[in-house]
């Protein structure tokens, strides 16, 4: 099952590979897993910011890759497809911007709300 935002169509959250997650690692396991993500992806947000400041559209691109490839890990579906957008920007020379980056930035911060609510309903 896929939660989403309520009449938006948008998928946060691969309830099902959250519930896979917990039943291989554990509710407590889970949690340690989900904090990494979510420290290691704040600082990838940063540096994204950064980047784009600076016009770097490769390093911004590289960057958005390592937030899809670990939103994609944790079930984090939205940010996933949002962070390959970005990257696909990047990569074909698009002038990336900061209110991209921004837009991922909530996104971001609207999954872990979701992730946090489904984690305590498990």
């Amino acid at each position: 099952m896929e939660r989403s935002l309520s009449g938006s169509g948008t998928t946060l959250l691969n309830e099902n590979q959250l519930h896979d997650l917990v039943r291989v690692a554990g509710k407590d396991g889970t949690r340690e897993i989900l904090e990494a993500f979510w420290e290691s992806t704040e600082g990838l947000i940063d540096l994204m910011r950064l980047h784009v400041s600076n016009s770097d559209t490769q390093s911004a691109a590289s960057t958005a890759h390592a937030i899809k490839g670990s939103a994609a890990n944790v079930g984090a579906q939205s940010l996933h497809e949002k962070a390959q957008l970005f990257e696909t920007f990047c990569r074909t020379q698009e002038l990336a911007n900061a209110a991209d980056v921004e837009a991922i930035a909530e996104l971001f911060e609207l999954t872990r709300t979701v992730f946090e609510q489904e984690l305590a309903r498990i």
